[in-house]
Formats: C-alpha cells, sequence, structure tokens
C-alpha cells in the first residue's frame, strides 16, 4: 500500500476489538469483487506504520 490517508474507497467501516475478537459488516454492495483491508491502530494516532499481514 502506498501511503496514503485511504481517502479513496467504496465502503468504509470501524469497530473496536473486544475478547480478541472484532468484526464488519458490509451491506449493499453491488456485484463484483472487493479488496479488504484491515488497519488495527493499536497507537489510535490514526497513522499506518506499515506493519502488513495478508492471507
Amino acid at each position: 500500500m502506498p501511503d496514503e490517508k485511504f481517502n479513496r474507497y467504496y465502503k468504509k467501516e470501524s469497530t473496536t476489538i473486544s475478547n480478541n475478537s472484532s468484526s464488519a459488516a458490509f451491506f449493499d454492495l453491488l456485484k463484483g469483487n472487493y479488496a479488504v483491508f484491515i488497519l488495527n491502530d493499536e497507537n489510535k494516532n490514526s497513522d499506518n506504520q506499515k506493519n502488513y499481514f495478508a492471507y
């Protein structure tokens, strides 16, 4: 991911982590393929420290 503030997105969701778990749901999506980017802002500074993971 390039350095950016994620200003370009189709849908955006923010949620909290509780008991080592979190979930989000997206509704009313148009049919198609989508990519999902998950960011855990541990220090709540809204800055991406570039610790990426994927699976």
